[in-house]
């Protein structure tokens, strides 16, 4: 199969050339099928509101992000006997924030007449032939230096925002602002996610959607995008209360005690053991790919 990389509108954050764009293995009308892959920006990837429905901040916090990295690869439909790939193991580096409504093309395939039952795809640890998708070299070379397969660093801000004690709801602290830069190498496999039939002489889109707005969900259900968003536990995470929650204060935080029924969290159900804070924060990282818009039933960590 051929393989080639595109990009939605090419700009100084890409390394998609026009020449790129306008070469393909395949293209409907010339007799044969072929898919294209596209990741579009889920809920959140812009930012999240402070608000009473589920889809805003219900803890009165509003979250904007600088950089929202992500490594994404490993693009397979099943056809029911054998996986089709879509890559040749090129794996692709975004920021989430740049990526339009409409999304960005990272691969078109030629591919034999069929129906897929379901399709699967990855988040992974970059490598320095990681392709860049809206992101730069400077995006890379720190995933790749460090091993992250996801990056997120940003800010909330509420002007009546407070910092409490896990262990003490009521030894607090004002923080109208909390920053965080947060790098984790938590690679996961995403299956059963939608499949399609593919016609004769068409040209069908594989459409991989991730948001950035699990971490702040309170449960690792497959519908856990259906629960309100709270943003209070990144407060009371900065132990210091020097106005940023840093992955070492999370580590040193007992999950049972910061993200308990009585706050509206359910623990059950994580793709891995959720012993602190941290634990929370990579166990909602693996679920990045589950959403009603890709249909996937199952999260698989990677490492």
């Amino acid at each position: 199969m051929g393989l080639f990389i595109v990009a939605c509108g090419v700009d100084d954050r890409s390394t998609a050339t026009l020449d790129q764009m306008n070469q393909g293995a395949s293209s409907a009308g010339d007799g044969v099928s072929a898919v294209s892959v596209t990741i579009k920006p889920g809920h959140g990837v812009s930012g999240l509101e402070s608000g009473e429905r589920i889809s805003s901040v219900v803890d009165g916090w509003t979250v904007r992000y600088d950089r929202l990295l992500v490594v994404v690869g490993d693009v397979k439909e099943i056809s029911g006997s054998a996986p089709e790939s879509f890559s040749d193991g090129t794996t692709y580096l975004l920021d989430l924030r740049q990526v339009p409504a409409g999304g960005a093309s990272m691969a078109s395939s030629a591919l034999s007449l069929m129906s897929f039952e379901d399709s699967e795809f990855s988040t992974l640890i970059p490598s320095g032939r990681t392709a860049l998708i809206l992101a730069t070299e400077a995006d890379r070379e720190l995933m790749v230096k460090a091993g992250y397969s996801i990056y997120i660093e940003g800010s909330m801000t509420s002007a009546t925002g407070r910092s409490c004690r896990p262990d003490d709801p009521t030894d607090c602290a004002p923080a109208p602002r909390i920053g965080f830069s947060w790098g984790l190498a938590a690679a996961a496999n995403f299956s059963g996610c939608d499949g399609f039939t593919l016609r004769n002489d068409d040209t069908a889109e594989l459409t991989v959607t991730l948001p950035g707005d699990r971490w702040f969900l309170g449960n690792f259900s497959v519908d856990a995008e259906r629960s309100p968003r709270r943003a209070q536990w990144v407060a009371d995470a900065d132990l210091d209360r020097d106005g940023e929650t840093t992955l070492r204060e999370l580590r040193a935080i007992e999950a049972a005690v910061l993200f308990s029924p009585e706050r509206g969290y359910d623990l059950r159900d994580a793709a891995i053991p959720v012993e602190t804070a941290y634990d929370f924060l990579a166990a909602q990282i693996r679920t990045i790919g589950i959403n009603s818009a890709n249909g996937c039933a199952l999260g698989t960590p990677l490492d």
